[in-house]
């Protein structure tokens, strides 16, 4: 248990001090209300391009939550039951919550979700690197909430995802 423990809260430190090297990618200023149009929905649009796993996102989301985890991580698997039943509420809100996986395979990943009954989607995070508002962060679980333009909302350990009624109100 100690051992459980310690490696939560390392991992915890860790994304708290590394946690500010997650930057948004926001896309600049629109000149014309034709090409902010175009761009409304900049994440779903890059989502239909990915090639997911355990089914498809929905591209018309209000917000994203972008949760960067992995099947050997501890913490991680401390979090997902929490994180499985907080998605019916977030997915009848309007959200999507996009798994970006750090396992070795997309069946490792797939499998991970498989586990924990999750019903999102998930990617492998270096098919993530195409997503608006993506970077990898230095430490997991870590979650980034990201409005369709691809802004940055919030970003932070995995648990913040329990704040998302919060964040998204903001």
């Amino acid at each position: 248990m100690r051992k459980i423990i310690r490696t939560m809260l390392l991992c915890t430190l860790a994304v708290g001090f590394f946690g500010h090297y997650l930057v948004a990618q926001t896309g600049g200023e629109e000149d014309s209300t034709t090409e902010q149009t175009e761009t409304e929905n900049r994440v779903g649009k890059a989502l239909k391009d990915l090639r997911t796993f355990n089914g498809k996102p929905n591209t018309n989301a209000k917000f994203y939550i972008y949760l960067q985890s992995a099947s050997w991580c501890g913490p991680c698997k401390a979090e997902m039951p929490d994180i499985v039943k907080e998605y019916k509420k977030i997915k009848k809100a309007g959200g999507e919550i996009i798994l970006l996986g750090w396992d070795k395979t997309p069946d490792d990943a797939k499998n991970y979700l498989k586990k924990f009954r999750a019903k999102f989607p998930g990617v492998m995070v270096d098919m993530g690197k195409k997503l608006p508002g993506f970077k990898r962060a230095n430490g997991i679980p870590n979650a980034t909430f990201i409005r369709p333009d691809g802004s940055l909302i919030r970003t932070g350990h995995g648990s913040i995802i329990m704040e998302w009624e919060d964040t998204v109100k903001e």
